[in-house]
């Protein structure tokens, strides 16, 4: 019994529908199939950072405890500490000794400055010598 024009023609779109249904499954398993790629690399990577952030926690609590317990040595903090108190003595001793003596700290320019003057003041005095001893 031949199939009727009708018939044909469903026929055809049908066949046309399945391999139209064919392709988009095919790009949907081949997306799946790269997604699925893409989140194997993004779960690696995140492994990988994952473990570089543990081994730079354990990195830091070594440094922490080195400079809260030492390591042999006085801690840093306690050395700090004991730079902190030493400046402050010194500065101390320094204020002391300012306030006793009276000491007057010239900057280089004032030291200049003086310099200059007093080679002035020996050149005029040698011109007035000078003009004395022409007369």
């Amino acid at each position: 019994m031949p199939a009727s024009a009708e018939t044909q023609q469903l026929i055809t779109k049908l066949a046309s529908g399945v391999e139209t249904l064919t392709q988009a499954v095919e790009a949907l398993r081949q997306a799946v199939k790269e997604t699925s790629e893409k989140q194997t690399q993004t779960l690696l990577q995140l492994h990988e950072t994952k473990t570089d952030c543990e081994h730079i926690e354990g990195e830091l609590a070594h440094i922490a405890r080195t400079v809260r317990d030492g390591n042999g040595q006085p801690s840093l903090l306690s050395r700090v500490t004991t730079l902190e108190e030493q400046t402050k003595t010194a500065k101390e001793s320094i204020d002391e000794l300012e306030k006793r003596y009276d000491v007057t700290v010239l900057t280089r320019g004032q030291i200049i400055a003086g310099v200059i003057g007093m080679v002035l003041t020996a050149l005029l005095a040698l011109g007035a010598i000078l003009a004395q001893l022409m007369r």
